[in-house]
């Protein structure tokens, strides 16, 4: 029996199509006739005619409706549903079924192993969950790591965000954005969630060393009826992750966490699944389906091993070589030219000794000698130089991983201030793109892992169009001519050469937020009134709070 992938098996079985299905134009099936019995071992002539007409109706038959499921888009018989084509021409010339729905042939390639990715990790020590468990040991015990770390996220948290339009003409966008930016505290508002945005933001930006991190976001209804984000991002450590969860069609679906642990420090097996709908998820470095990617920290998890050993090597050295070991040096043929014995000599011997042992376990602070049995130093000379060039190399290899080989042109004799200006752009370049990935997880409809404030507008206003959606941006951190010339005071030259106007409130606006300061609130001067409640949500668009 041919198996259900072979690709000799026949896709239609003319006997079962003939005998089941219709035909398409209203004529009642038949059954073909029977074949009839072998008395001579040949068939009579009339038995071949009623088999050939036979198998021409069932032909027909058969055609007529792979050409009605064609155009369905469905090839009955042949297993799955198969989608249908783009149109054009196939390689024989024949014109193909329009397609509906893009169609997927290959795999990622990514090998996984009940969720958990099996290949792309070389190191024993650092697959699964070990890695983050190492990337926290890095930043925590790794003074280096620890300061391009701390330079890292601290400028990452100096961004300063807002809430835009998604389509700054129409008055519908507008009110979304304010009312985003009135939510998160943007703009100069005091904002409604449980704690500030950086504070979120600072656990969030962690995706970046270790590779991946996710984290839920917490709703609830307030007294006005209307659905609020309260909690941007609860955080779910790395370190508490079990495995990725696929449905059959390979696409992502959710994760699942390892269980609380229990009285003897050790998980007791999987834990609570989370759908991905309901995640903010970031990750850095993603190949294929390894949806934990690569962190920026992980090509330096060598150089630091290294470190590690040559520091090891190094103290052990100071320790056992620094202060040098007392040496006894026995004169024994100026010994016998005065006429000591052998016996007085080694007496004397001994009680030096006796000496070098006392002041070394700090019983005495002296050292007594004999002319013939002299103490010396043995070693004390270590030079340290060579190891440290060895660490401060493999410093520079840890910084070059997060671009921050500028940090040691204050310390070395070479390099230039233009020369750091252009690795400093790069590195404020690349958190450009750090911050990007949060934003870009944040906007946009709801979707698996990210689409957030499409999400909490389709709670409180149906019927928004997903283009009118509030977009977060950050700004401040980016390389911006403008803002060199701002800050480098050639502002009054671009205003000179009616580039920029100061009476012009677009212009304003454009300079304030190309260089990070937010929009310019024109209600200062008159407070607003205060509202006990906002208006309670309603599905219209425009009547928004």
């Amino acid at each position: 029996m041919a198996s259900p992938f072979d690709p000799f098996r026949p896709l239609y079985d003319p006997r079962r199509w003939f005998a089941t299905r219709p035909d398409p134009a209203g004529r009642p099936a038949e059954r073909p006739a029977a074949r009839p019995g072998r008395s001579s071992g040949r068939l009579a002539p009339d038995a071949n005619a009623r088999n050939r007409e036979d198998a021409v109706r069932a032909a027909t038959h058969i055609l007529r409706w792979a050409e009605a499921d064609l155009e369905k888009g469905v090839l009955v018989g042949a297993g799955p549903k198969v989608p249908r084509r783009t149109r054009g021409w196939s390689d024989n010339g024949r014109r193909q079924a329009p397609l509906t729905e893009s169609e997927l042939r290959g795999w990622a390639g990514t090998r996984m192993h009940h969720g958990q990715v099996s290949d792309h990790e070389t190191h024993p020590e650092l697959q699964g969950d070990q890695w983050p468990i190492a990337e926290r040991d890095m930043r925590r015990t790794d003074s280096s790591v620890g300061a391009i770390w701390r330079a890292t996220r601290d400028s990452l948290l100096s961004a300063r965000w807002s809430f835009k339009p998604g389509d700054s003409d129409h008055p519908v966008s507008r009110r979304l954005a304010d009312t985003a930016n009135r939510l998160f505290g943007f703009n100069g508002y005091t904002g409604r969630l449980l704690r500030p945005w950086e504070n979120a933001l600072e656990q969030a930006v962690l995706y970046f060393p270790v590779g991946f991190r996710y984290g839920e976001v917490r709703f609830r209804r307030m007294r006005n009826g209307r659905i609020d984000i309260i909690d941007p991002w609860v955080d779910r450590e790395p370190t508490a992750h079990y495995r990725w969860v696929f449905d059959d069609q390979g696409d992502w679906i959710g994760v699942q966490q390892k269980a609380p642990v229990g009285d003897l420090g050790r998980t007791l097996g999987p834990g609570p699944f989370i759908p991905a709908d309901e995640l903010v998820y970031l990750a850095h470095g993603v190949e294929g389906q390894n949806l934990s990617g690569c962190g920026a920290l992980r090509p330096a998890y060598d150089p630091l091993s290294r470190k590690r050993d040559v520091e090891d090597l190094s103290m052990a050295a100071t320790e056992r070589w620094s202060n040098g070991v007392p040496e006894i040096v026995i004169d024994e043929q100026g010994a016998q030219d005065a006429g000591v014995s052998p016996a007085e000599l080694e007496q004397q011997a001994q009680q030096v000794r006796q000496s070098v042992a006392a002041f070394l376990t700090g019983d005495c602070a002296w050292i007594e000698t004999t002319p013939w049995v002299l103490v010396k130093q043995f070693g004390g000379d270590l030079d340290p130089s060579r190891a440290m060039a060895q660490i401060e190399a493999l410093d520079g290899a840890i910084k070059g991983t997060f671009l921050l080989q500028f940090l040691n042109l204050g310390t070395t004799p070479t390099g230039s201030r233009s020369v750091g200006e252009v690795h400093h752009d790069l590195w404020r370049t690349s958190l450009c793109q750090v911050l990007d990935r949060v934003a870009a997880a944040y906007n946009g409809c709801q979707r698996p892992g990210g689409g957030v404030i499409g999400r909490w507008v389709d709670l409180n206003w149906a019927g928004v169009d997903p283009d009118l959606y509030p977009r977060l941006e950050h700004a401040g951190l980016s390389v911006d001519p403008l803002v060199d010339a701002i800050t480098s005071g050639k502002i009054e030259s671009l205003t000179t050469a009616r580039w920029l106007d100061p009476e012009n409130q677009s212009d304003r606006d454009r300079v304030r937020h190309r260089v990070g300061f937010g929009l310019e609130r024109t209600d200062r001067t008159t407070p607003p009134a205060v509202e006990v409640d906002d208006p309670a949500p309603t599905t219209s668009p425009e009547a928004l709070p």
